[in-house]
C-alpha cells in the first residue's frame, strides 16, 4: 500500500527495511491446502526498494558512530507520544539508565510526551529477526559507541 503510515513510492515500509529478514508464505494459499509453507529470505535494504534506508545506512557506515537514534513514535493505535526500546541482544544496563533518563528529560520539556503508554518492552529473541527495525538496528549496529537507540 503506497504511501500509507510508513511506506515509500515502492511501497515498502521503511520501518522494515534495515536488515535481511525472512519471512514464512504458505506454498498453496486455498483453503483446502494451508499445511505446505516455506521460508522466503527478504533482501534489505536495497537501492531500488528501499533506497532512502540504504543510503542513510551507507553514510551512518562511513561516519562510523552514533550515539543517539531518536525515532519518537506516534502509533494509529495508541493516541500517544512514547519512545520506543531498543530489542537487541548487546543492550546493556547502562543504556537503560539512559533511555530512562532521556525518557524523564523528554517528559519535562514536553508536556505531549508520556512514559506510561506505548509498546511493551520485550526482551530480544534470536528467534525472531527485529533487527530490521529501524530503532533496533541502530542500537545494535553501533553499540560500540553505546548507541542509545529509541
Amino acid at each position: 500500500v503506497r504511501g500509507y503510515l510508513r511506506t515509500n513510492a515502492a511501497g515498502a515500509n521503511l520501518n522494515r527495511e534495515w536488515a535481511d529478514n525472512s519471512y514464512v508464505v504458505r506454498d498453496d494459499d486455498t483453503a483446502e491446502n494451508t499445511s505446505g509453507t516455506r521460508t522466503v529470505p527478504y533482501e534489505a535494504p536495497t537501492l531500488h526498494r528501499s533506497p532512502e534506508v540504504a543510503c542513510v545506512l551507507a553514510k551512518m557506515d562511513q561516519v562510523g558512530d552514533c550515539h543517539v537514534f531518536l525515532d519518537v513514535h506516534g502509533d494509529e493505535g495508541l493516541p500517544f507520544n512514547f519512545l520506543a526500546i531498543s530489542v537487541v541482544p548487546n543492550w546493556q544496563p547502562h543504556r537503560q539508565a539512559l533511555h530512562g533518563a532521556f525518557a524523564a528529560a523528554y517528559c519535562r520539556a514536553n508536556p505531549d510526551m508520556q512514559t506510561q503508554y506505548g509498546y511493551p518492552a520485550v526482551l530480544y529473541n534470536p528467534n525472531r529477526n527485529t533487527l530490521n527495525k529501524a530503532t533496533n538496528q541502530m542500537g545494535y549496529r553501533f553499540a560500540h559507541s553505546n548507541c542509545l537507540a529509541m
